[in-house]
């Protein structure tokens, strides 16, 4: 028999020990056709692919210390179609994509409680796959994962071969304290490992890489200035090590940042700080970008929650802008990142939703070396989706749309090919299936 949310509830009120463990799972299906170039050095050509993802998830809640275990796994195989994939990359097989995320979290004390996350992925990527999984920017973890913005992660830099096997693990703790009931510190250590697991060989003359073993530390303090303000410092510093042909550098950043209620559906944060990054390691090549950056402002604004609260319709947004620190593990650089993004929801209870979404980033810095070298590195970005999607059921739901994505070199190093000469097109059309204990 599966209780119900009201009886689980009335239960964990009543018994201290209460313990509950929730077995959840699906499918995603999703079928594409559209234009995508095969590597970031040749033209978009017409292809087809087809993404199979199943995910088990296993939740365990406590009353405890209020612990809680969340873990997800979700394989992912998939198949893509089309002339010059068949003949360069010679593979005739699904490609697989393992990706594994767990969370931990409970309270110490009163006024004292951490979380720990941990994140892992390991498989194939062709060129559109790389774009949405390796490309992340430094909020994201080596698992793919973005961090729920509107740009819905930032992309780097692509590696010019058909098919790569990548492996990569994070680590973060978070560790939060209320001395006050206004004040709040938390302190935050993360660990990221990647590696590219293919031999690349003659393949890559641009000495192009994909390693990085990074940490950092962040300690951040909020305060509660009124019912509706808050304010919060952040304070961070890190070390990424891009291997021996990339180096390692150092990098700090600080910022400050007040989130404002403006409604009681719709958050706003403005965040004003500086950031700054130094070649510590040299590397064997000579492809280093210049050493020792100069400090650079940065400034983000966020908007996120509900617009408009209706009985047939509501319009949510997240709009986000400014500036941002990234990894970018196939050039070996750490930098910051300008541009923005929005996304829109139109939602028509209780079955139909309609977004759109779409973002633009680029480097505020001058291009490196390296990519003045090599104009095919994808250091701009350009993403528009137009999802829609519509609940056939309460395990069942079915999205369909359009995505264009574009990217490109340093907007100073522009040619006659214009700004974005990768450009991938998608329709598609996709099922998702969820069950729940």
């Amino acid at each position: 028999m599966i209780a119900s949310p009201l009886l689980l509830g009335l239960v964990l009120m009543v018994d201290p020990w209460a313990k509950h463990v929730e077995w959840s799972g699906g499918v995603a299906v999703e079928l594409r056709g559209g234009y995508a170039p095969l590597t970031p050095g040749l033209p978009s050509e017409p292809a087809l692919r087809l993404s199979i993802a199943p995910s088990a998830v296993m939740l365990y809640q406590s009353r405890v210390r209020n612990r809680e275990l969340w873990v997800e796994y979700t394989p992912q195989a998939y198949l893509r179609a089309s002339a010059q994939y068949y003949q360069q990359s010679q593979v005739r097989r699904p490609l697989l994509f393992h990706q594994l995320r767990a969370r931990y979290g409970g309270d110490l004390s009163h006024s004292l409680s951490w979380q720990g996350v941990l994140g892992g992925s390991l498989g194939e990527s062709d060129y559109s796959l790389q774009a949405s999984q390796l490309g992340s920017n430094l909020s994201a973890g080596a698992d793919g994962s973005d961090d729920g913005t509107a740009d819905g992660g930032s992309q780097g830099t692509l590696l010019d071969t058909p098919v790569v096997t990548t492996g990569g693990a994070s680590a973060s703790v978070g560790l939060t304290a209320r001395p006050h009931p206004l004040h709040t510190l938390t302190l935050g250590p993360s660990v990221t490992v990647r590696r590219l697991l293919t031999d690349l060989g003659s393949t890559t003359p641009t000495g192009l890489n994909y390693e990085q073993t990074s940490a950092d530390l962040s300690l951040s303090h909020g305060v509660a200035a009124s019912r509706v303000d808050s304010v919060a410092t952040t304070a961070t510093g890190g070390y990424a090590d891009f291997g021996s042909q990339r180096g390692a550098q150092a990098y700090a950043a600080g910022s400050l940042a007040w989130l404002r209620r403006l409604r009681p559906w719709l958050d706003s944060q403005l965040t004003g700080g500086a950031f700054y990054t130094v070649q510590v390691v040299q590397p064997e090549s000579g492809n280093a970008i210049p050493q020792g950056l100069p400090v650079i402002p940065t400034i983000d604004y966020l908007l996120a929650g509900r617009l408009l609260q209706r009985s047939a319709l509501r319009i949510s947004t997240n709009v986000n802008l400014g500036t941002r620190a990234y990894f970018d593990a196939v050039q070996g650089s750490v930098l910051p990142l300008a541009g923005g993004g929005v996304r829109m929801d139109f939602e028509h209870p209780p079955d139909l939703t309609v977004g759109f979404s779409a973002s633009f980033y680029t480097p505020p810095t001058q291009p490196s070396s390296a990519e003045a070298s090599n104009p095919a590195t994808g250091r701009s970005s350009l993403s528009i989706r137009t999802p829609i999607t519509y609940r056939i059921s309460r395990s069942l739901s079915m999205e369909f749309g359009t995505i264009f994505t574009g990217r490109g070199p340093h907007l100073s190093l522009v040619d006659s090919s214009g700004p974005f000469p990768q450009k991938e097109f998608w329709v598609y059309v996709s099922f998702r299936a969820f069950y729940s204990t």
